[in-house]
C-alpha cells in the first residue's frame, strides 16, 4: 500500500507539475488579453477577468488528476487564489461560480469537497487582496508564498477530511510543492505583468503629455534623426517657417540649403553653420541663435534657434536632435524700427545747437548730445556717468547742482532758467535752460532731462539794443536840452538887448536905472539856470560823493520853512508845518536833501494861486521818513503826471516861461533823494492840488545800490 501510495505521489506531482505549466501558458495569454480588457469600462473589465479566468479554470480542470473514483485535484485552486488576489471580489465570484459549474457537471463523490476547495481558494485569495489593500502593502514573492502555503495547507485538510488520511498523504506533498509554486509563478508574471502596463501605461500618458505640450506650445518644434532626417515638427514649427509637416518630415539636412536661411547681417548662412548640423556633427548644443528664413510666400520670419542632442548612455554622439524655434519676426521688426528711431532721434538731436542732456537722480550725466559734449571739450562717451562738479568750476556746478535737487524734491519743470556757463575755452556763457522731471513706470522721479540754448549773442545784441536805445533817449534829451536851453537864454538875452537897446536911447535916470535893473535880473536868471545846469550834471556823475552827516528831518525842514517865508508872504500863501518827533536821526547830506525839498516847496508856490495853503507833514511809516508837501493849487494833468520829472518838462510852458524857471528842479530833486537810497511819490487832482512825497529809509550808513562814498 505504501508503495502504491509513492507511486500515485509521484504521478500526482507529475500531472499536477503540468497543471503548472499549463498556468504559465495561461499567464502569457492573459498578457496579450489584458491590453483589451484596459479599454473597457471598469465593470465590464472585471466580468471579462472573471469570465478569463473562469475559462483558465475549466482548462485546467479538463485534465485533472484522480485520485479515487470519487476525487480529482487539479490546478483549479491555484487560478481562484490568483482571480481573488489579482482580480478581485466580482473576478473572483465569476470565477468560482464558472469552475463550481463544471466541477458539479462533472459529477462524483467529491463535488461537495471540490465546490468547498474553490470557495475557500477564492476567499483565502480575496481576503489576501483586502489585506494588501488595507495596509498598502506591495505583492511580493513572499507574500505570494504565504498565499500558496495558506491554499495548500487548506486544500490538504479538506481532502482530509472529505477522503481520509490515506489520499491525504499522498497528495499532501505534491500539493505542498505545487501550489504555492504556482501562486508564486502565476502571481509574479501577473505582478510582472501589471506592472510591465503600468510602466507602458505611464510612458504612453507621458508620450501623450509631451506630445500635447509640443503641439500646444507658440515655439515650433522640429527632432532630426541621426542622419539629418525630420521625424516629427509640431504646428507652431509649421506657422513659423511657412512649411506644411507633411513637407518638412521626410526632409533631410541638405534640402535646407534651399530654404533660403541668412544671419541678422544678411550674408547667407552655409549648411555646416546650420545649429542640428553642428549638434550631429560636434555634440554640442548651440543656444541663442538668431536667423532668417525665407517662406514659400516670400516673406521673411526670424527665428531663434536652440538645439539639443538626444544621447545614449553607450554613446558619445546624439541619436537625434530636437529643434526649437522661436517666432522672433515680430521683435526684430520692432528693434530695427526702434533702432531706425533711436538713430533718426539722435541724429535730430545731435544736429541741434541747443545742449540737450539727461542725468539720473544722483546727478550724473546719462546722456548727452553733440553740442553739449562739445561745449565742455568732451566727447559724448566720455561724458556719461560724470556729474557737472567734473566738468565746471564750484560756483557753477553748485547752482547747477541746486536746480536739479530743486527739481527732483518738487517735481515740478523749471522753465527757462538763466544761468552762467563756459564753453570748452572757458570763456564765459549765458543759457537759458528748461529742466523737466524723468520719471519711472511707478512715477517715481529717476532723473531730469534739461535743454539749455546759448543766448549769449541775444543777450549782446539785446544789451546793445538798450544801449542804443539809451543813447537815442540820451540824444533826444541833447535835442531836446539844446532846444529848451536856447528857449530859455534867448528870452533873457532879448530882454537884455532890448534893455540896452533902450539903455542908450533914454535920458533920463530912472528910466535908465529901470533898463538896468532889467538886465540885472536877467541875469540872475541866467545865473540861476547856469546853477541848476551844472548841479544837475554833478548829480549824474556816478561816482558823485556825499557829505553825509547825523541830522535831524524835522530841523532840515523848518529851515526851509524859513528860508521860504518871505515868499509865501509875498504870494500871500499859508505855509505850514506838521512834524512827527519820533522820526529819528537820519544819516544825510543835509544841503543836498534841503535843496531837493526846496525844489518841491518852490514849485508848490508857483503853481498855488494866492490865499493857497501849503502844508509840510514828516511822518514815520514803515521803518521810512517821509516828508510830504501838500498845496491847494492847480494841479497837475493826468497825461502831464507821467513826464514831471523828466528834464526841462513843463506843465504849463507859458506860465513857466513867466515865472522863469528852467524845468530841472523836480529832476534835480529826484536825483537827489535817489541817491539817498530813497523815492519820490506824487499824487495829484486837476484844479484841486497836488501831494509829493520824499520817502528815506532809515539807515545809519549809506548801503544802496548806487554805494555812494561817505564824504
Amino acid at each position: 500500500m505504501l508503495k502504491g501510495v509513492s507511486v500515485n505521489s509521484l504521478e500526482l506531482f507529475i500531472n499536477l507539475a503540468k497543471n503548472i505549466s499549463l498556468l504559465l501558458a495561461i499567464a502569457f495569454i492573459f498578457e496579450f488579453i489584458r491590453p483589451r480588457l484596459r479599454q473597457l469600462p471598469p465593470l465590464s473589465q472585471q466580468v471579462l477577468q472573471g469570465v478569463v479566468f473562469g475559462v483558465f479554470g475549466l482548462l485546467i480542470m479538463l485534465s485533472p488528476t484522480r485520485i479515487s473514483d470519487d476525487f480529482m485535484i487539479d490546478g483549479r485552486s491555484v487560478i481562484v487564489a490568483i482571480a481573488g488576489a489579482f482580480g478581485g471580489g466580482i473576478p473572483v465570484v465569476l470565477a468560482g461560480i464558472i469552475m463550481g459549474s463544471l466541477r458539479v457537471a462533472m459529477g462524483g463523490g467529491g463535488v461537495v469537497a471540490g465546490l468547498i476547495g474553490i470557495a475557500t481558494a477564492a476567499g483565502l485569495g480575496y481576503g489576501f487582496r483586502l489585506l494588501r489593500l488595507r495596509y498598502g502593502t506591495p505583492v511580493t514573492m513572499r507574500s505570494l508564498l504565504i498565499l500558496g502555503l495558506l491554499t495548500a495547507t487548506a486544500i490538504s485538510i479538506l481532502i482530509l477530511a472529505a477522503a481520509g488520511p490515506v489520499l491525504a498523504r499522498a497528495v499532501v506533498l505534491p500539493y505542498f510543492a505545487i501550489v504555492p509554486t504556482g501562486i508564486m509563478l502565476l502571481g509574479w508574471l501577473l505582478m510582472y505583468q501589471q506592472r510591465q502596463f503600468e510602466m507602458e501605461e505611464a510612458l504612453r500618458d507621458s508620450e501623450e503629455r509631451y506630445r500635447s505640450v509640443i503641439t500646444t506650445m507658440t515655439e515650433g518644434v522640429i527632432v532630426h534623426d541621426s542622419n539629418g532626417i525630420v521625424t516629427t515638427c509640431n504646428a507652431s514649427a509649421e506657422r513659423i517657417l511657412g512649411i506644411k509637416a507633411d513637407h518638412m518630415i521626410g526632409s533631410s539636412l541638405d534640402d535646407l540649403r534651399n530654404w533660403q536661411i541668412f544671419n541678422q547681417d544678411g550674408s547667407p548662412v552655409s549648411e555646416n553653420d546650420i545649429p542640428p548640423t553642428i549638434v550631429l556633427r560636434t555634440g554640442l548644443a548651440p543656444a541663442e541663435t538668431v536667423m532668417g528664413f525665407s517662406k514659400p510666400d516670400g516673406s521673411v520670419c526670424w527665428v531663434l534657434i536652440n538645439s539639443r542632442p538626444l544621447m545614449k548612455p553607450t554613446c558619445d554622439m546624439p541619436y537625434a536632435v530636437v529643434t526649437t524655434l522661436t517666432d522672433m519676426t515680430q521683435y526684430i521688426s520692432a528693434q530695427e524700427a526702434l533702432t531706425g528711431e533711436r538713430d533718426l532721434l539722435r541724429t535730430l538731436i545731435d544736429s541741434t545747437p541747443d545742449y540737450i542732456f539727461i542725468k539720473d537722480a544722483a546727478g550724473r550725466f546719462v546722456i548727452s548730445n553733440e553740442a553739449h559734449a562739445k561745449a565742455v571739450n568732451l566727447e559724448t562717451d566720455m561724458l556719461v556717468g560724470r556729474t557737472a562738479f567734473d566738468m565746471f568750476p564750484a560756483e557753477l556746478a553748485e547752482q547747477f547742482h541746486a536746480d536739479d535737487l530743486e527739481l527732483i524734491e518738487n517735481g515740478q519743470p523749471l522753465f527757462n532758467l538763466e544761468r552762467t556757463t563756459i564753453d570748452s575755452k572757458g570763456k564765459q556763457k549765458t543759457v537759458l535752460t528748461t529742466k523737466v522731471p524723468l520719471k519711472g513706470r511707478d512715477g517715481q522721479i529717476t532723473g531730469l532731462v534739461g535743454i539749455s540754448r546759448d543766448i549769449t549773442e541775444r543777450k549782446l545784441l539785446e544789451r546793445q539794443t538798450l544801449e542804443l536805445k539809451a543813447e537815442r533817449e540820451r540824444l533826444r534829451v541833447i535835442q531836446r536840452f539844446i532846444g529848451d536851453i536856447s528857449h530859455d537864454f534867448r528870452t533873457p538875452l532879448s530882454i537884455i538887448n532890448n534893455s540896452l537897446y533902450l539903455l542908450g536911447k533914454v535920458t533920463d535916470d530912472e528910466r535908465r536905472l529901470a533898463q538896468a535893473e532889467k538886465i540885472g535880473a536877467q541875469v540872475s536868471r541866467m545865473d540861476d539856470m547856469l546853477d541848476d545846469l551844472l548841479r544837475m550834471e554833478y548829480l549824474s556823475r556816478e561816482d558823485t560823493p556825499l557829505a553825509l552827516k547825523p541830522m535831524d528831518i524835522n530841523v532840515l525842514v523848518l529851515g526851509v520853512m524859513t528860508a521860504y517865508e518871505s515868499v509865501a508872504m509875498q504870494k500871500q500863501h499859508q505855509l505850514r508845518l506838521k512834524a512827527d518827533e519820533d522820526i529819528p536821526i537820519l544819516m544825510i547830506d543835509d544841503e543836498q536833501v534841503q535843496q531837493a525839498l526846496a525844489s518841491i516847496v518852490e514849485n508848490a508856490m508857483h503853481y498855488t494861486p494866492p490865499n493857497g495853503n501849503i502844508d509840510i507833514v514828516t511822518s514815520l511809516y514803515d521803518n521810512e521818513a517821509r516828508i510830504e508837501v501838500r498845496d491847494n493849487g492847480v494841479g497837475i494833468a493826468d497825461d502831464d503826471l507821467p513826464h514831471i520829472f523828466e528834464y526841462f518838462y513843463r506843465a504849463d510852458e507859458a506860465r513857466s516861461t513867466r515865472t522863469g524857471r528852467s524845468g530841472l528842479g523836480l529832476a534835480i530833486a529826484k536825483r537827489i533823494v535817489e541817491s539817498h537810497g530813497g523815492k519820490i511819490e506824487v499824487e495829484s487832482t486837476l484844479e484841486a492840488g497836488s501831494c509829493f512825497r520824499i520817502v528815506l529809509p532809515l539807515t545809519t550808513q549809506r548801503e544802496t545800490a548806487l554805494q555812494r562814498s561817505i564824504v
